[in-house]
């Protein structure tokens, strides 16, 4: 799920204060790329040599996801990026731990630094993670192409004027600077939900309380993405309808599964958007057809903090 947004700016997703309004670059032979100069690309605060401050392309691509340039821009990054350290590193990871070994980097556009964790711009596929540069054949030498690498970190609107103008600022919010662990919901049913502290491999556990349908106390255990990228968040968990507390509701043997996204509504605030999965037992009046239901909603709306 998502929003297009187009003829206007969304101001409860960045912040003013860090708006930059940057003129396009004309480009006779990419002139369906955004581009804007980059003046200046620093690994590990020392800066990579590959031709910036001279007119150098950054083009803004919405279609692409990793870092892409020709075979003589990439290498030069990705040789900084992997001799950082005192031993050549990989371009490929098979535990998220061995980040931190890795520099970070920035980008200056128009006289302001954008940085990059080694969390962003690596990509995570499978089990692994992939660092985000690739060589695409046919690019110039004085440009680099930005996917969503680069975008998912920052707000960026593209104006279609004479000549083009693009607006980047820093995000106002998003599911990076929000910690999930801990925290209070609650949806249109008045039905409670918490989700205690999220471990390092994702798993959490909970809690799902409700006075409709079924009422009672009942535990969820699930996982979360403990390193989000961009501004949603994965998230699934499941709910046993055996209640801590009371008499059992007859309902007892079933459970339910939810599934989605944390993410900002229209007035900034974070919020679930879940897919619900319904699994009662097999009986004589449950037969395997109608055991299973599978619906949207039950979204969860941001309540508060457990101390």
């Amino acid at each position: 799920t998502g929003v297009c947004r187009m003829g206007a700016l969304d101001i409860n997703r960045f912040d003013e204060n860090t708006v930059q309004w940057i003129e396009t670059k004309p480009n006779s032979d990419f002139s369906y790329l955004w581009c804007v100069e980059l003046d200046e690309f620093t690994c590990n605060g020392s800066v990579v040599d590959i031709g910036t401050g001279k007119g150098f392309n950054l083009a803004l691509d919405t279609g692409s996801s990793f870092f892409k340039g020709s075979n003589d821009v990439i290498t030069k990054i990705t040789n900084a990026i992997e001799g950082s350290g005192l031993q050549r590193l990989s371009r490929v990871l098979h535990s998220k731990e061995d980040l931190h070994k890795y520099p970070t980097l920035e980008l200056n556009i128009a006289g302001t630094n954008y940085e990059l964790t080694p969390e962003q711009y690596f990509f995570k596929v499978g089990n692994r993670w992939e660092l985000g540069f690739q060589v695409m054949n046919g690019l110039p030498p004085d440009m680099l192409l930005a996917g969503s690498i680069f975008l998912d970190t920052v707000y960026c609107a593209f104006i279609r004027e004479e000549e083009g103008v693009v607006l980047l600022a820093q995000p106002k919010s998003t599911s990076q600077s929000f910690n999930i662990g801990g925290t209070n919901w609650i949806n249109s049913y008045d039905s409670k939900l918490y989700i205690g502290p999220i471990a390092e491999d994702g798993t959490f556990s909970g809690n799902y309380s409700s006075t409709t349908g079924a009422t009672g106390d009942y535990p969820v255990v699930g996982v979360a993405d403990p390193s989000p990228i961009g501004d949603t968040q994965t998230i699934s968990f499941s709910v046993s309808w055996k209640s801590r507390v009371g008499r059992y509701d007859p309902s007892w043997h079933d459970v339910s599964s939810f599934t989605g996204l944390v993410k900002l509504n229209q007035t900034g605030k974070p919020c679930l958007k879940l897919n619900h999965l319904f699994q009662q037992s097999i009986q004589k009046s449950v037969t395997g057809y109608t055991a299973t239901a599978l619906s949207t909603g039950g979204d969860f709306t941001f309540v508060s903090r457990s101390k």
